[in-house]
């Protein structure tokens, strides 16, 4: 499979919007997945940003719509206002921003919509930049309360660390909400201007981990590496300094220190995960694979969970693989996931289910041909030869198509025609 490349070469721009995600940082990730450069994005990667981001989007939002609810309850009208505009600036699925309007109407039923300075949901044009999308600061616009707008970037930090963020003050506490809201230029700037006996090791974290976004690698580890050595407990500046470290591919310094958290039993989960990348690009599959079965087994992203499932599935061992991609959310589309429903296509199983799910997904990205390929790759798997045909003669045609899937679905309308 092609993600197998992907997943084990030099770390790829989603990954750290994966993770975000994947570690409960819902600010984090709607952040991180604004600022990156789309324009070398293959189809593939495109669907995949837009699901990520309406994922992050919808569960952020749900968060400052209960918040919402909870200050309404408690007569704080103004906190309630902010919390239903921060929701519909996030929101992208219309039930959501349905639920949200109807919860802002309790304070206002005379009003027509709530109080806002960007759209409620993203443009459904189709469009592939960022144009219809808030900016950050439009984002933190409509809060202007720091403690709120620290609760959402909180919101999927460990409950003991979040203790400590929240005494965050003065220059510090400008440059971590600026780094968590986008303003990466800013957030720097507020960097620059922390005390030097204020800088801890929350503050070498937090400007390492931005640096390391930018692509800065030296610098990050270099603040990274410092964070740990304030303090070693802190798991997550490990965690970030290994992530820095393969994305610069430097695997045996990243190696060295995923092999002293495993032998202290620190993020095993994480810990095999990573361990799995680095066996996997110098050739050691096998290990590869146990590393990554360890790390499903504590408990792992779904970078992993996919990963493992296309070394499973090079080994034939399709049982495991079903079982394992079942793990995965559906991801708002109806039927299965679109992972398990693309591997279902692949090995001819659960066909209606698999269909349903393209189908899901059509429906959520109208404008991406990937789901119209499969849906018709799906048509054929059926018998419907006339249906599947059409709509694959129709889709090779989209001068929008990926590349790896027009080759993909131009040799199955060869196979067919010869047939």
């Amino acid at each position: 499979m092609s993600f197998l490349s992907r997943i084990f070469g030099k770390t790829e721009p989603l990954s750290t919007l994966r993770r975000a995600l994947d570690q409960r940082r819902l600010a984090d990730a709607l952040a991180i997945g604004h600022s990156l450069d789309r324009a070398g994005f293959g189809e593939s990667e495109l669907a995949e940003l837009e699901l990520l981001l309406t994922q992050a989007g919808d569960e952020l939002a749900a968060v400052n719509l209960s918040e919402g609810e909870a200050c309404l309850r408690a007569g704080d009208g103004e906190r309630a206002a902010e919390h239903f505009a921060l929701a519909s600036s996030q929101a992208r699925s219309a039930d959501l921003v349905l639920r949200i309007r109807q919860a802002a109407l309790q304070m206002d039923p005379t009003a027509s919509d709530l109080p806002q300075a960007v759209p409620a949901h993203p443009c459904t044009s189709g469009c592939s930049s960022t144009d219809c999308a808030p900016t950050p600061s439009e984002r933190a616009g409509l809060v202007s309360d720091a403690s709120v707008r620290l609760d959402l970037v909180l919101c999927g930090y460990p409950p003991e660390l979040a203790a400590r963020y929240q005494r965050l003050s003065g220059s510090f506490l400008d440059a971590f909400l600026a780094a968590h809201e986008g303003e990466d230029d800013r957030a720097l700037e507020f960097f620059e201007l922390v005390p030097a006996g204020a800088r801890d090791d929350l503050f070498y974290f937090e400007r390492g981990s931005l640096l390391g976004r930018l692509g800065r690698g030296e610098e990050a580890c270099e603040d990274l590496k410092r964070s740990i050595e304030l303090n070693p407990e802190l798991t997550l500046a490990r965690e970030a300094l290994v992530g820095v470290l393969l994305a610069g591919e430097q695997d045996l310094e990243a190696e060295k220190i995923l092999a002293a958290m495993l032998e202290g039993g620190i993020a095993p989960g994480f810990s095999h995960g990573r361990m799995m990348i680095v066996c996997a690009r110098r050739g050691d599959l096998e290990a590869a694979l146990q590393h990554g079965l360890s790390s499903v087994n504590h408990g792992c992203e779904g970078d992993t969970i996919l990963a493992v499932a296309s070394l499973l599935e090079k080994k034939g061992r399709i049982a495991e693989v079903e079982a394992l991609l079942e793990t995965l959310p559906a991801g708002g589309c109806s039927g299965i996931n679109v992972h398990l429903a693309e591997f279902s296509l692949r090995h001819g199983m659960n066909i209606d289910k698999a269909l349903e799910s393209f189908k899901g997904a059509l429906r959520q990205e109208p404008g991406n041909p990937r789901w119209a390929l499969r849906i018709a790759q799906a048509y054929l798997a059926k018998g419907w030869k006339k249906e599947g045909l059409s709509l694959l003669t129709k889709t090779l045609a989209d001068p929008t198509l990926d590349a790896i899937l027009k080759e993909e679905g131009s040799r199955l309308l060869d196979r067919h025609r010869i047939a």
